[in-house]
């Protein structure tokens, strides 16, 4: 009698077929215990489930691998892909953000020495920004963008909106510059900056985003250097706490990035 074998991203799919959200550790167990006789081993079964996702931050490592799976980051669960419920703009601005890692990548002398001088570059930032945007559209890899465009009330301006696709949505995006460190013999860490209510912090910007009635609301924060899991987590949830209705998720990982730098994406709501 023939086995039927199956890889491991069909077995990956037949278990949130059936368990419908769930955890890695849970998918694994689910297809050890319908397939006995299969050698479930954790770091290979991982990588794939990573691998499967169409918005997992690392899943770009994995091009190989069918992409079915939607990753909720909050809850650290995965779900099949429901192209009705799963937000375009915000996997289209992920592939983005990531492709612009590359260049960030070769600017390791540059970010160095930013956080060894503490300084605070966003001018900087926003002039590689500008460039990259301007290889993109020539690329065809989106539709068009746009800089300082004002925006409510006022002459209050956005950084960038980008249109990623021509049936998208905006996505508008604030772009900041943090150094993780020491300026002047005081240490700034993620924290300090998303408890803080001034332009040093992010509040305003997150307020004046929230007021945007239509598109999508991100900020992209550069950090030098790379604060760590721990650090970022603790900071989105000390806003989302002491800011409260406005709210953020974030969809980048400091994990996946190098320590000498970090592009955190925020996505901006109101609860």
């Amino acid at each position: 009698m023939t086995r039927n074998y199956k890889t491991h991203a069909e077995l990956i799919r037949e278990a949130v077929e059936e368990l419908g959200s769930a955890k890695p550790n849970s998918i694994m167990d689910f297809i050890r215990r319908k397939y006995p006789d299969i050698n479930v081993k954790e770091t290979s079964f991982r990588a794939d489930i990573i691998g499967c996702s169409i918005n997992h931050s690392s899943s770009h490592h994995y091009p190989g691998m069918p992409k079915f799976l939607f990753y909720d980051i909050e809850k650290g669960t995965y779900r099949l892909n429901d192209e009705r419920l799963d937000n375009k703009t915000e996997l289209n601005l992920l592939d983005l953000v990531f492709r612009f890692k590359e260049v960030m990548d070769s600017r390791e002398n540059t970010l160095n020495s930013f956080c060894k001088y503490g300084v605070q570059l966003e001018g900087w930032l926003k002039g590689e920004i500008l460039s990259f945007l301007d290889a993109e559209k020539g690329a065809g890899r989106i539709d068009n963008f746009d800089r300082e465009i004002i925006v409510g009330q006022g002459k209050k301006k956005t950084d960038i909106n980008v249109k990623l696709a021509p049936d998208s949505e905006i996505a508008w995006i604030e772009l900041k510059h943090w150094l993780i460190g020491y300026q002047r013999g005081t240490q700034y860490n993620a924290q300090f900056y998303f408890g803080d209510t001034t332009s040093v912090g992010i509040k305003p910007d997150a307020e004046k985003l929230s007021g945007v009635s239509n598109g999508s609301k991100y900020l992209l924060i550069l950090t030098t250097a790379n604060p760590g899991l721990k650090d970022w987590s603790d900071g989105v949830d000390k806003f989302n706490r002491k800011f409260s209705p406005i709210q953020l998720k974030s969809l980048t990982n400091p994990t996946d990035f190098p320590n000498f730098y970090y592009l955190g994406l925020l996505e901006i709501f109101i609860k």
